[in-house]
């Protein structure tokens, strides 16, 4: 089966914070989601993210309705996931006596059905077993990667705005490093790609060791080809670059971007041990070469959203199955004429990748033509539970008729677009 024109039609949420009982629908390429604040859009991104990527640790009690769609055809895969707490009570009497008794169990349920799955039940009663849950939906040949590019930048962002020191071993990359990544908060795509071309096989495979040269003199030329060698290779294998920096050129301030061809490497012929030091990204703005912490707030915040977006498109697990990409208030910061610009490349890209973004810019809305309004969802509070409705039609063709003169972002501003 071909999931690359799958699209996620509709969702179902129930039991997260504001998030019961919601009920959206969403168009196959770009969705806009505007509404006031604390209406719990943020609420909704985030437990939205945590159902597809399959992390439900964080909740206790929730229920799920997912709808797969793919785009060519009728076929409809859905997926219903709830999760519930039971607990093992004791009378009120041993309680009291014995609280370290008192007891929870988890119990998950997914159940797939799909025009290839009549109907498929699978029942997960430890937390740990969570993690079987992709397996599942894989051997169902179901696939779905979620990415969340929150507002800000990551807390941790090496190679970036820091340089990154790493040790490289015989057998490839330190233990300490890869758990220093692993338990780091840094969920940028770019830097995975950046540090997958330090570790590459025919890399590690350069063979920086010799033990069988006893002079300094040799020892000490083997170390300068090595060093040469790694150098020369680094550099060519970031030849992705130059993809990236002609779509940063297009929607972005920043003309160039490269590798800092000033980084040291340290071999240790003795321990086998190599050192890669002062490893960091130049950009080129203004006709003038900067660091990540030189640019302006905005243009920071315009690199890191393309940078994922590029990398993640690039990427061959990208281009299999269900691709979300979710964006939180990608204005923040960012000057209104680049905006619309970064609003266009999200836009053409979401011509192979679905889009769910969260915005209180109208200045977003003027991407859109007349045919695609239905893109908008507007978050609203109803007793104080988070609503997401689609456009009426009546607001759809009143919105029409504005932009026969105006922009959608005036009519946006000027209208009851929102209530």
């Amino acid at each position: 089966m071909d999931y690359n024109k799958s699209y996620l039609e509709k969702v179902s949420l129930s039991g997260y914070r504001s998030i019961s009982n919601i009920d959206v629908f969403f168009q196959k390429n770009l969705n806009i989601v505007i509404g006031k604040n604390a209406v719990g859009k943020t609420n909704f991104l985030n437990f939205l993210n945590s159902i597809l990527s399959f992390k439900f640790n964080n909740f206790n009690n929730f229920s799920t309705e997912i709808i797969l769609k793919k785009e060519d055809s009728k076929n409809e895969y859905k997926l219903f996931f709830s999760k519930k707490t039971k607990l093992n009570t004791l009378d009120s009497i041993s309680l009291q006596l014995a609280p370290t008794l008192f007891r929870s169990s988890f119990i998950g349920n997914l159940n797939i059905v799909g025009p290839e799955i009549k109907e498929r039940n699978y029942e997960i009663g430890k937390e740990e077993e969570l993690n079987l849950l992709r397996e599942i939906l894989i051997d169902e040949n179901i696939f779905i990667t979620s990415t969340f590019i929150k507002h800000g930048l990551p807390k941790q962002y090496p190679i970036i705005d820091e340089p990154l020191n790493i040790e490289l071993l015989n057998k490839g990359i330190s233990e300490e490093f890869i758990r220093s990544i692993i338990d780091s908060d840094s969920k940028s795509s770019f830097f995975t790609k950046i540090i997958n071309l330090l570790i590459t096989r025919d890399l590690i495979d350069l063979k920086f060791f010799n033990k069988k040269l006893k002079t300094e003199k040799s020892i000490s030329k083997f170390i300068e080809d090595k060093k040469a060698d790694y150098k020369n290779e680094i550099l060519k294998k970031s030849s992705f670059l130059k993809d990236l920096k002609k779509t940063l050129k297009e929607y972005s301030p920043i003309e160039d971007i490269r590798i800092n061809e000033n980084f040291l490497i340290e071999i240790d012929n003795t321990n086998e041990k190599v050192n890669l030091k002062n490893f960091y990204i130049e950009f080129y703005v203004d006709k003038k070469w900067y660091t990540f912490n030189d640019l302006s707030d905005g243009t920071k915040r315009i690199f890191y959203i393309i940078s994922e977006i590029f990398t993640l498109e690039n990427e061959s697990i990208f281009k299999v199955g269900l691709n979300i990409v979710m964006i939180e208030e990608p204005e923040l910061g960012i000057h209104p004429h680049q905006l619309y610009q970064l609003m266009r490349f999200v836009k053409e890209k979401s011509k192979n990748t679905q889009f769910i973004i969260t915005t209180h810019s109208p200045l977003s809305l003027d991407i859109l033509e007349k045919n695609e309004l239905d893109s908008i969802i507007i978050a609203k509070k109803n007793n104080g539970n988070t609503e997401l409705v689609c456009l009426s039609e009546e607001k759809i063709e009143k919105a029409r008729a504005y932009m026969d003169e105006l922009n959608l972002s005036d009519f946006w501003l000027n209208s009851d677009l929102e209530d």
